[in-house]
């Protein structure tokens, strides 16, 4: 510790960074963690006056400003003086707009040092023809995502203030310790043993992981992501089928995700990984640092049922996870004693339920959030809205899914998001996983039959060929 260190205030890790400081420790030169969000602005950005919101933004949020340090072999965080904070680094491209995705791509996959390495970075990358892309790049023990959007708007904030030469306004923001005692009552109240004894319960008998690869694998050290805008008729589909079942469109994707495992592997006890914020009360609500929370949501689908009663459980399922959301699922897997890092988890479903766009004076800035760096098996990230579009963005392990799977993975979802939201009273084993291509190909399958309608059974033959014969047709 150095003796800079030694006169600040030490804090402990809130239970989610010591998650994090934990599985980096486990893999100390990877780069999972690294999380990246581009600003890409719609005109000319002054950077010095940039640079001069940065300084202040970042002073203004603690977490932006911590250090990771030892004591004995305890991690703890120090939050560094404003002027330590490392200065906006400017870099010139100049080649084409791609060329900004790789560098930032590079970037995102260099390892950080929990210990040594400043754990953020802002970087303004301009191109030959004065485009510009601020990108943030930080650790994920410093922040959450609903943290960056909370430091993001200050940032914008600030920066207008100082483009219109007037008072920028003071921030809201918490201070770390706020985050800490709050952490510490909880652990302290009925709530968190009401949500243990929730978990632990309804967990007790938990399913194997259902997987579309048939097996498991570490995360690799890059995910594969295939992005795709629903249509417009897709977007509105989502929408209208949330309004019939009084739901919200979030609720309808992650239905969906579950009634498409269930078509596709034939279980009916699925697990699903379910992001959530894990912030109640004011404290949590206004100030950025790392709380974020992964749980199982599981559901059970059955053949028999229509996507509508599937979308009415999951919707009760989502509001008991979402009432207990703070209880940590590293936590749960302990008590349970779980060992196998895939077991408790499935295909991770984020709904992002808006798309950020933030003014910095006249110029308008698009947010752009990664994806992440890891993924266990598949990551299904929705973002926007129906009424301003709906990005999907699926990402895969590439140990366990090739390219051509996952793009032939995402078009079969969409085809089956459309047909359950046409047709949400029609029970889930009436839906056809099969494409009229395949279905072309299959035709001893049939034999014995004539029906229009694919029984599970074969369409999990059919994946066990597709992912045996990858190439074939």
């Amino acid at each position: 510790m150095t003796e800079v260190e030694s006169a600040m205030i030490r804090h402990a890790l809130t239970d989610a960074q010591s998650e994090v400081w934990l599985a980096q420790q486990l893999d100390p030169s990877s780069a999972h963690y690294n999380v990246g969000v581009r600003l890409d602005f719609s005109g000319p950005i002054n950077p010095e006056l940039l640079a001069t919101a940065i300084n202040r933004a970042t002073a203004d949020a603690e977490a932006l400003r911590c250090r990771i340090g030892l004591s004995g072999n305890a991690p703890h965080q120090v939050i560094m003086a404003a002027d330590e904070i490392p200065l906006l680094r400017q870099v010139q491209l100049a080649g084409h707009p791609a060329e900004t995705d790789d560098w930032i791509q590079q970037d995102l996959a260099t390892p950080v040092d929990l210990l040594a390495a400043p754990l953020q970075q802002h970087t303004l990358l301009t191109l030959a023809d004065g485009r510009h892309t601020l990108y943030l790049r930080y650790h994920h023990i410093l922040l959450d995502g609903f943290s960056l959007m909370l430091y993001l708007r200050r940032l914008a904030e600030v920066y207008s203030a100082l483009a219109a030469e007037r008072e920028c306004p003071s921030h809201s923001f918490g201070s770390l310790g706020d985050l800490l005692r709050a952490e510490e009552a909880y652990r302290a109240s009925e709530q968190y043993g009401e949500d243990r004894a929730y978990w632990l319960t309804s967990l007790a008998d938990h399913p194997d992981p259902v997987s579309l690869a048939g097996r498991s694998a570490p995360p690799e050290s890059s995910v594969l992501r295939r992005t795709t805008e629903l249509t417009a008729a897709q977007a509105t589909a989502l929408q209208d089928a949330g309004r019939r079942a009084k739901s919200p469109w979030s609720l309808v994707t992650i239905a969906a995700t579950a009634a498409f495992m269930h078509g596709m592997t034939s279980q009916d006890d699925i697990l699903l990984a379910l992001p959530v914020t894990a912030r109640t009360g004011r404290a949590a609500l206004a100030t950025p640092g790392m709380l974020a929370n992964e749980l199982p949501l599981r559901l059970h689908v059955r053949s028999s049922m229509s996507f509508a009663q599937l979308l009415e459980a999951t919707a009760k399922q989502v509001s008991q996870a979402v009432r207990h959301h703070r209880f940590r699922g590293e936590e749960l897997r302990r008590e349970l004693g779980v060992t196998a890092s895939e077991a408790l988890r499935g295909p991770m479903v984020n709904i992002i339920s808006h798309r950020d766009e933030l003014s910095f004076g006249n110029v308008t800035a698009k947010v752009e959030r990664s994806s992440g760096n890891r993924a266990r098996d598949l990551n299904l990230v929705f973002s926007g809205t129906p009424q301003s579009g709906v990005r999907m963005d699926l990402g895969a392990n590439p140990g366990l899914y090739s390219k051509d799977q996952l793009e032939s993975i995402q078009d079969r979802f969409l085809r089956f998001l459309e047909a359950v939201t046409a047709d949400a009273n029609r029970p889930l084993g009436r839906f056809d996983m099969l494409t009229p291509e395949e279905r072309h190909e299959l035709p001893t399958l049939w034999t014995a039959r004539e029906t229009g309608d694919v029984p599970v059974g074969v369409v999990a033959l059919f994946e066990e060929q597709v992912v045996a014969t990858p190439d074939a047709g």
